[in-house]
């Protein structure tokens, strides 16, 4: 994992200039805005009569449950009373914000027409003014990108004030205000503050992050070249003949694991590597067979198959019955049907592990 890797200014602008899409800046913005809190107005909700939350728990029961017994049940409307009072006050307060908001964002589209009012409008600090004026905060949000949720933002309201902060601009006071922006706990209203075009941010700003993924990328190279190397030696011994499995392997420098009996289905569990590169090579080895080595991010292995027996036929109708036509679909794409019958058969292969670490392979 320590492997000395050479690193020059040369060397970085190359991988740099091979992987620019990966470090490429999308169109970001960033906008004021003032929030209008349901629970700010709490306060001035009047009570929630029964009759309203009867209304409410008539018009769909299931909508409360409780589970009795580990039966999931209907509440009965005396249990859902509390819930449905709350639901309904949470409604009512978020009702008013919204009226709030709306008042508040009237002062950006009254009068657009004249050309005063709209030097007005895109004046700086005039968002902050109107705030000020009814006692309402505004905050500023970081620069952030589209379909990437909102520090600060209520999460259901954060889709549409993403999408309601990329289309503003400052050409035109139409453009440079939201219309009121409904979470289910909060009310906003939006102002532009600024927006970065797409750019290639050159390497000396994401310097350390390329000089990271460079490292990985070389280390992960000679890792794989340390790899191929030993195992290259070990087939070349294991060929010979009255050759020692356990014995070549230690030679070649890599550690034996203990047997286990597997199927391919289950292989991941136990050997490093992804299930997908276990469940193409399991099932077409023979015994006394060895397995190309498979790679992971923690080291590689490969096995040699001892013995297999084959699974059971039941099993395999069970397994077929349960796997659905899309999963199907997405094994044929990257398998073969060869697969598929050696899978549901849950082939047994009696499989030693041969493991070794990143460290072990190349230092």
């Amino acid at each position: 994992a320590n492997a000395e890797v050479e690193i020059t200014d040369e060397k970085l602008q190359s991988y740099y200039d091979l992987n620019a899409s990966v470090y490429r800046v999308p169109d970001q913005v960033s906008v004021r805005y003032v929030s209008f809190p349901a629970a700010n107005y709490f306060d001035k909700v009047p009570e929630i009569d029964e009759d309203a939350a009867r209304i409410r728990y008539d018009d769909n029961p299931s909508a409360y449950t409780e589970v009795v017994d580990g039966v999931r049940t209907n509440q009965t409307f005396e249990a859902a009373l509390p819930a449905i009072k709350a639901t309904l006050r949470n409604e009512a307060a978020l009702g008013l914000a919204a009226e709030a908001a709306d008042s508040f964002a009237e002062a950006f589209y009254n009068d657009r027409r004249d050309a005063a009012r709209e030097a007005e409008l895109l004046t700086p600090g005039f968002f902050e003014s109107v705030a000020a004026e009814q006692g309402l905060a505004v905050k500023t949000t970081g620069l952030f990108s589209a379909g990437t949720p909102v520090v600060g933002i209520e999460s259901a309201a954060s889709r549409e004030f993403s999408e309601s902060a990329f289309d503003l601009d400052a050409s035109a006071s139409y453009h440079y205000y939201s219309l009121p922006i409904e979470g289910k706990a909060t009310v906003y209203v939006l102002a532009f503050n600024e927006a970065v075009p797409a750019h290639d941010p050159g390497l000396e700003a994401v310097k350390a992050a390329v000089t990271r993924a460079y490292t990985d990328d070389q280390r992960a190279r000679l890792f794989a070249d340390a790899v191929r190397e030993k195992y290259d030696a070990f087939t070349a011994a294991i060929e010979k003949e009255g050759a020692d499995f356990e014995a070549c392997a230690t030679e070649a420098g890599f550690t034996v694991g203990t047997n286990m009996v597997l199927s391919a289905f289950d292989a991941n569990r136990v050997l490093p590597g992804n299930l997908r590169d276990w469940l193409s090579i399991l099932p077409r080895l023979d015994v006394d067979e060895n397995s190309i080595p498979v790679f992971n991010d923690n080291g590689a292995a490969f096995v040699h198959v001892l013995g297999r027996a084959d699974g059971d036929a039941t099993l395999r109708e069970n397994v077929a019955q349960q796997l659905s036509e899309r999963m199907r679909e997405s094994m044929a794409g990257t398998l073969s049907e060869d697969w598929l019958e050696a899978n549901y058969a849950a082939m047994n292969p009696d499989v030693p592990s041969l493991e070794f670490e990143l460290e072990e392979a190349v230092e």
